[in-house]
Order: C-alpha cells, then sequence, then structure tokens
C-alpha cells in the first residue's frame, strides 16, 4: 500500500510538471492607486494628468490620474473607479504603444475590451523592456460614450469630493492585472 501511494504521489507531481498550467491560477493582483483631482479636459475628446501617481501609490499633490506597471506576465487588465465616497467616475484607460482604448461609468463597460470584459495590454515592452504603465483617467463630467454605446446610459458623475475644492480627499483607481489569457 505504502508503494502505490508514494507511486500516485510521483505521478500527480509528474503530471503537475507537465502541464504547469492546470497548477497555476491567475491571481488578479490588485493595485489601488487614490487620486485628488480628476484629469484636465474630457475623456473622450482629450485631456491631460497633473503628478500622475505610480505604483507603488504615491499621494502626489493633486494626483489627478491613476498609474501602475504591469508584470512581464500580465496581458489584461480591470479596473475599478471610485470618488471618495463610493460613487463611479467615468475613466478612460491607455498605455503607450498599445492600440487598444476603453471606458467606463466606475467599472469598464466599452471600449477595445476582451471576451471577458478586460483590457487588453502589452505586459513586455519592446524587446523584453518593462512594460509601459497602465494609465487611467478619471474624468469630473459624465461620457459621451455612455451613452453611444448600445442600451448606455449617461455615467452621472459622482459626488466631486476628489476635486481641488477638498484637498486631501481623494478617490480610487484599482488596476487588476490579469496574467490568465494567452
Amino acid at each position: 500500500m505504502k508503494k502505490l501511494m508514494i507511486s500516485l504521489t510521483a505521478l500527480a507531481s509528474a503530471l503537475v510538471l507537465l502541464f504547469p498550467g492546470v497548477a497555476t491560477a491567475d491571481t488578479g493582483r490588485a493595485v489601488p492607486v487614490t487620486f485628488e483631482f480628476y484629469a484636465i479636459g474630457h475623456g473622450d475628446l482629450g485631456g491631460v494628468c497633473f503628478n500622475q501617481p505610480t505604483d507603488p501609490p504615491e499621494l502626489a499633490p493633486f494626483g489627478s490620474c491613476a498609474e501602475a506597471v504591469p508584470l512581464a506576465t500580465e496581458d489584461h487588465v480591470g479596473v475599478t473607479v471610485v470618488d471618495s465616497a463610493n460613487q463611479p467616475v467615468y475613466f478612460s484607460v491607455q498605455q503607450d504603444n498599445n492600440p487598444n482604448f476603453a471606458w467606463g461609468c466606475g467599472t469598464l463597460q466599452g471600449g477595445d475590451l476582451s471576451a471577458d470584459g478586460l483590457f487588453p495590454i502589452n505586459g513586455t515592452g519592446a524587446g523584453g523592456t518593462e512594460a509601459p504603465p497602465v494609465v487611467v483617467f478619471p474624468w469630473a463630467g459624465p461620457g459621451v460614450n455612455t451613452v453611444l454605446d448600445p442600451g448606455g446610459t449617461a455615467c452621472v458623475p459622482g459626488s466631486v469630493d476628489a476635486d481641488i475644492v477638498n484637498p486631501g480627499t481623494t478617490g480610487t483607481a484599482t488596476i487588476t492585472f490579469h496574467d490568465h489569457v494567452a
């Protein structure tokens, strides 16, 4: 019986080595980044950020966008953006050298999304260098994209606590990286 138990353990170990993807699960690495001010402009027309916070999060004065750098194996990202009162915020998301663009109201809703509703990203840069950060632009007003989307409705802005009128209050963009999509 002891010999059979050792053989079954060896067989299980061999299967894990032969099929490593089966034993590896997507961990969904979440990076919360705070912002104190909305991006300047409009998410559907263009705009800018002030003092983008980085990963790890740094609360810079008037930090108006959130960014985080993906690891080499991460290929998709989910995004959630709320203000200091936990209300949804209209946002857009993009990455340098990535032709994809996405947007949402609180969570990703449209744009270039994968079948499972995630934003495809570049996990590595040119020649295997570190990938450019994923940048989330929170916008103060409602987005045109949410209205133009079939079945969409205007993204009613949340509270304006994350705003220069109330310094020190913050909104949060949670960027969740995934490595499960090949």
